[in-house]
């Protein structure tokens, strides 16, 4: 009895000691087939901890190439009768958040009796491309949706689907690349039309 246990136990370390290795195997072919695949990677005290760095990690790879940019407005304000100049500088960063991902993929590469935990996640390509169509697919429904209320006068709920548009087009990969119907290149069109409605509205006090 003793010896059947002493090689199940024995069997059964092989066999975990295959899959560690079958896995190790595995992350490093998709870190050199950068042509299909992002990967991430992380660490922590339990496998959730670890899950969610490792998500953070390839969120990061993805928002590599997605700019930031720092609008600074300057005004002045009446406080107490007095103007005083005020700065605003407001900070516009495009990412990506992890519940925008889709069909991503895990592996548990934590060590036998190791005290950190430690996940592997990877994405295919394809589906990021497919997560940028879909945002593309957005900001030219928004852009209808804006035509069709500026055409029916309601101004305010066109300038809304209008900016919704522009920044979600200013998150894609290539914005400069995106065209409405019209063939109008919206990421020059937008801004240019915004202000041209604003430039037709006239506003006043009613009391």
């Amino acid at each position: 009895m003793n010896v059947l246990l002493l090689t199940a136990l024995w069997l059964s370390a092989i066999t975990v000691v295959a899959q560690n290795k079958d896995a190790r195997q595995r992350t490093e072919d998709i870190k050199y087939d950068i042509a299909h695949y992002l990967y991430g990677e992380g660490w922590g005290n339990t496998e959730e901890e670890a899950f969610n760095k490792a998500q953070a990690d390839l969120v990061q790879k993805i928002s590599t190439n997605i700019t930031s940019r720092m609008d600074i407005k300057e005004c002045e304000v009446n406080v107490n009768d007095q103007l005083e100049s005020k700065t605003e500088v407001e900070s516009v960063v495009h990412s990506y958040t992890t519940a925008t991902l889709t069909n991503l993929q895990k592996i548990d590469l934590t060590q036998e009796k190791a005290k950190e935990k430690h996940v592997f996640v990877y994405i295919d390509k394809e589906e990021i491309q497919k997560m940028f169509n879909q945002k593309k697919e957005k900001v030219l429904d928004y852009v209808k949706t804006a035509r069709n209320a500026e055409r029916n006068c309601k101004m305010g709920t066109a300038l809304k689907y209008y900016f919704w548009a522009w920044a979600l087009l200013r998150t894609l990969q290539h914005p400069n690349d995106v065209c409405d119907d019209n063939g109008e290149k919206l990421a020059t069109w937008l801004p240019e039309h915004i202000n041209d409605v604003f430039e037709g509205l006239k506003t006043e006090v009613a009391k």
